[in-house]
């Protein structure tokens, strides 16, 4: 049986006048490093949809493993 694995990716983000966001991260589970950092950069090429200001593409920053256990706190940083 495979140990639970729960990360989170962060991103960055412009808007159309080329001020800087800062998006909301997505929490994810996976089986292997190796596949959260998959798992990010395909988030991250989905891009997010905001009512306010639409479609942004967002950059991959980070991805972390957390605890859900421990109010999510970051364990590693395992992409940078």
């Amino acid at each position: 049986m495979n140990e639970e694995r729960w990360y989170y990716a962060s991103y960055s983000a412009r808007d159309e006048n080329g001020e800087e966001l800062y998006p909301d991260g997505n929490y994810f589970e996976a089986d292997s490093d190796e596949q959260a950092i998959e798992t990010a950069k395909i988030l991250a090429s989905e891009g997010q949809d905001y009512s306010d200001i639409g479609h942004v593409d967002l950059d991959l920053i980070s991805v972390c493993r957390v605890d859900p256990e421990k109010e999510w706190d970051e364990i590693e940083t395992i992409w940078y």
